[in-house]
Formats: C-alpha cells, structure tokens, sequence
C-alpha cells in the first residue's frame, strides 16, 4: 500500500520536477518546501508529526541529492483570505520552492491561485474541490482524486447489485460535497435512475436533529436507494438517522476521513457498501511526496 501511495505521487508531481533541477543552482543549503497547515482541526498535531517524520527520515538518508530538507509551516486557519496570505508567507519570506497542503476545499483553490501568482508548485494533498484542478493553473498539483472521482467507487456497486430505480441525494453544502453530488446527479441521469430529492445541508450546524429535519423529506419521497456526501462525523450521524426511517431502501453513506483521508468502508442496509480508496498511514504518504519531486536535484 505504502508504495501505491508512493507512485501516485511521483505521477502526479513528475511536471514540477523540472521546476525544481532548474532552481538547484540557487538553492541554498537547505531546501525549503513549505506546508500550508490549518493548525485547529484534530487531525493538525498529528499530521504535522507526520511532516516531521518525513523530514527527518529524508535527511537521514543523505537529504535531496545531497542537501538537507528544512520544512516552514504556515497556518492557512480553513479561510481564503488567510490561506493566501500563508502561502505568501512561505515564498517571500521562508523562501519556499514548493508549497505542499491544503486539507480545506473551502480554501485551497483561493491557495492555488496565490501559489500560480508567485509561480510557485503547489501539491495538494487533500481537498477534493473539482475546480482546484479545473483552471489550468500551470503551477498546480494534486495527490488526491477531486471529489467527482469519489462517487465513482460506488458506480459498479449499484448497477450491478444495488440496481435502484430512483434516488435521493444528501450532501453538505461545500465544494467536497457539491462535487460529489453533482457527479451522482450525472450518473443517475446516464443510467436512468429517478431522482426524487436533492438535499443539501449545512456542515457547520450538523446536530442529530437538524440532520433528522433533512432527511424528513427522504421518508416521504421513498426512494429505492440514498446517497450521502459528507465527512465522517456527519456520516455517522446521517447513516444512524436515515436507518432510524425504518424502510428497506438502500442508505450508501460516502464519507470523507477527518484525517483528510477517505473513510473506512460506507454502510448500507442490506448492503455492504466496500471503501472506495484506503489512504496508508500519513508518515508513509508524506514522505513519499516530500521526496519524490525533489529527488531529481542535481
């Protein structure tokens, strides 16, 4: 698994290699590549450990062809406006010659736009927003699927198993979830499949109650199966909730990891929804993106 992960990196930051051996004749005696970090979500202390782990293991093995790997952090705080300002930050003042980060999809594309500006690499290892991508921004990478690749996990499961007729679609109203939504809308729409609701809710006041209030429609609308975006806890929460409907229809729940992974296997009834993608531990995947572009340094 670890060196799955590893190859997805070299693939997906193969383009800035050139960037970088083109850097080298000025690089001082360290490198400096600068992580984007939103320093008050639960998953920070850890995934920062993971950075660190990475570095030192890298330097103990003799660096980047040579040089030592120093990493500068800067906290984007999930906002736009702030997490160009720490991108800014990393480029103009730490001297950063890539930018690696950005778990928010609320504000990594506002990022990516700092980091094109500066014409700087910016590998983005975990918001999913569609659109990062999207904007032919010559500077801008991703290690992770946007969020429409997501859905796609579950396609060859309801055809071939689940077979629903019609569908209502439950998603939080932010970038990740709008994108996987949109892409089930497609998909039942290609494979004739009814949809009886769409709804959206709001992440930031997720309670027990306001998610039964948006799913009360769903029990009136009886659709054969529910498809559900939205990060873990939410998961959770919305799965217990729509079994609490007390129907025999199929409740596929997608949830995205509060460690900026994917989550463990969805839950159905009737059903065992498998994991669309296993994420390995973070000290193994950032230390193969870490290394992988900065490796053809001369």
């Amino acid at each position: 698994m670890r060196w799955a992960f590893m190859k997805i990196s070299v693939a997906g930051t193969a383009a800035i290699s050139i960037f970088l051996s083109g850097i080298a004749a000025t690089a001082t005696a360290s490198i400096v590549v600068g992580i984007v970090h939103r320093e008050d979500f639960a998953y920070a202390k850890m995934m920062k450990n993971a950075f660190e782990m990475a570095r030192e293991e890298i330097n103990r093995s003799g660096g980047i062809n040579g040089q030592p790997l120093q990493l500068a952090f800067s906290d984007d705080k999930g906002e736009p406006t702030a997490g160009e300002k720490a991108v800014e930050a990393l480029v103009r003042e730490e001297k950063a010659v890539m930018v690696v980060g950005g778990y928010s999809s609320s504000n990594t594309l506002q990022m990516a736009y700092a980091a094109n500006r500066l014409d700087t690499p910016f590998l983005v290892c975990t918001a999913a927003d569609d659109r990062i991508t999207q904007h032919d921004l010559k500077n801008i990478y991703r290690l992770n699927p946007p969020a429409c690749e997501y859905t796609k996990g579950l396609e060859e499961l309801l055809l071939d198993r689940v077979r629903p007729k019609s569908m209502s679609i439950v998603y939080e109203n932010s970038p990740y979830g709008i994108g996987g939504a949109r892409r089930m809308m497609g998909f039942c729409r290609e494979n004739d499949i009814k949809i009886k609701g769409i709804h959206p809710y709001f992440k930031k006041g997720a309670t027990p109650a306001y998610l039964e209030k948006v799913l009360n429609p769903v029990r009136q609308n009886q659709p054969d199966a529910i498809f559900m975006v939205s990060y873990l806890k939410d998961a959770a929460m919305l799965v217990c909730k729509a079994k609490e409907l007390k129907r025999s229809e199929q409740v596929s729940a997608h949830p995205r990891g509060q460690d900026g992974g994917m989550g463990g296997p969805g839950t159905t009834t009737g059903v065992e929804v498998p994991s669309c993608g296993v994420v390995p531990s973070p000290f193994s995947a950032i230390r193969g993106f870490l290394a992988a572009p900065l490796d053809v340094l001369p």
